[in-house]
């Protein structure tokens, strides 16, 4: 008779890495310089194997517009997400047991992606393996704003304990600069008619109590009107969850959420510049966060193409293209009025494209620079995070004075 103590099931890490718009493994600069992204990066550096015991296995996905026949649409208009989603779920369904640790990293739209998946997992949770085949159902379930689906419904619940392994939970969830599906370059119009033609609107990107770990990276300088950020919102039940505990000193799992703000436009904070000074410090900011929480990786030193650099007084980039700011003028600040009566919720946001393509973002009070200042209100009653990075460029570049961050009248 073996009398040996029974051995402690082993549980997994999977790590799943979503990619930008347009972003791919091997992209160059028109130079013929590499320009990864920080998800590429990450990707990079984080250990196979068992690195702390912990087997970690690793999943990458491409930005959408990537094919051939989706460069436009899904560039211009987030077209393929929907795909990613699935095939980023796909890799946790055949993956996972009860008890894995799930990562889950992302930029730009591939931010967006991870942060639908994330809603999906919520919703109907993660299929056992010999359910694979109710993927398509599940995706539907999950997009469906019939309230018999939301997550708390009878039905939704009678799914998940049909098909699902019903303990899943996102042990970390981490992203550069979230951009929605329908950032279109084209305007409100336009995105609007072909989410007629293709619906890609309805996805649950708010944080909700399957996720414990939560960490965005949100660009202070971009203008863009296309890339205005989809911030982090708690779900209903986390933000009671939260209350309760608050309330009743519960001593409940420990739920972690930042949403920190970084100098620089998109890919300054997000990378796919091959000059990464200011990437780079989201970057480090992320590793330290998702490494905290268990993720093994590689020491800084073994990333080569470009080398690891973090500075937060390197230079900016102007994000603001030729093209760009002509199809902003036409398809936005021209047709101004006609917008704002078409859809009267997004008028504030409408008036704050200027005529040379620029959207002032208006993150807070100009007499809250001092780079000592723990956190800014802002306009909507919530508080930004500086960086430590931002507040080094504030302290050491006298005239970094970010447009975004000053009243109107300053700007």
């Amino acid at each position: 008779m073996d009398d040996r103590a029974p051995k402690t099931k082993k549980f997994k890490r999977l790590v799943v890495f979503c990619d930008g718009t347009w972003n791919k493994e091997d992209q160059k600069s028109r130079d013929g310089r590499p320009c990864p992204t920080n998800v590429l990066r990450l990707f990079e550096l984080t250990r196979i194997g068992d690195g702390d015991n912990c087997p970690q296995i690793v999943n990458y996905v491409r930005g959408v517009g990537n094919r051939w026949d989706e460069r436009v649409t899904g560039g211009g208009f987030g077209l393929g997400i929907s795909d990613n989603i699935k095939g980023a779920y796909q890799f946790l369904v055949s993956n996972y047991e009860d008890g894995d640790e799930i990562f889950l990293f992302g930029f730009s739209r591939g931010a967006f992606t991870v942060r639908s998946l994330a809603g999906m997992i919520y919703n109907v949770g993660i299929l056992r393996r010999d359910r694979l085949h109710l993927l398509e159902e599940a995706y539907s379930h999950y997009r469906s704003s019939d309230p018999k689906w939301h997550p708390s419904s009878d039905l939704s619940k009678t799914f998940r304990k049909a098909n699902t392994h019903g303990d899943e939970k996102i042990k970390f969830l981490g992203v550069w600069d979230t951009v929605g599906a329908l950032g279109a370059p084209f305007g409100y119009v336009v995105a609007k008619l072909l989410n007629l033609i293709f619906p890609t609107q309805f996805h649950d990107t708010k944080i909700s109590p399957i996720i414990l770990n939560a960490y965005h990276a949100c660009a202070i300088d971009e203008k863009r009107w296309p890339f205005r950020p989809t911030r982090m919102e708690l779900t209903e039940t986390r933000k009671m969850e939260a209350a309760q505990a608050n309330a009743t000193g519960a001593t409940t799992e420990k739920f972690n959420y930042e949403e920190v703000w970084f100098p620089g436009v998109h890919s300054d904070i997000g990378g796919g510049y091959p000059e990464s000074g200011l990437s780079d410090c989201a970057l480090r900011w992320m590793v330290e966060k998702a490494t905290t929480h268990g993720l093994c990786v590689d020491d800084f030193s073994t990333v080569t193409s470009p080398p690891f650099e973090a500075d937060a007084l390197a230079p900016m980039h102007d994000s603001q293209s030729v093209w760009y700011r002509l199809t902003t003028k036409i398809f936005v600040y021209w047709p101004k009025a006609l917008l704002k009566l078409i859809n009267k919720s997004e008028a504030p946001l409408i008036d704050r494209v200027q005529e040379n393509g620029d959207f002032i973002r208006q993150l807070d009070r100009s007499e809250a620079l001092a780079a000592d200042e723990e956190a800014f209100p802002i306009n909507a009653g919530f508080e930004i995070d500086l960086s430590n990075c931002a507040r080094d460029r504030l302290k050491g570049d006298g005239g970094y004075r970010p447009m975004n961050i000053r009243e109107p009248a300053d700007a």
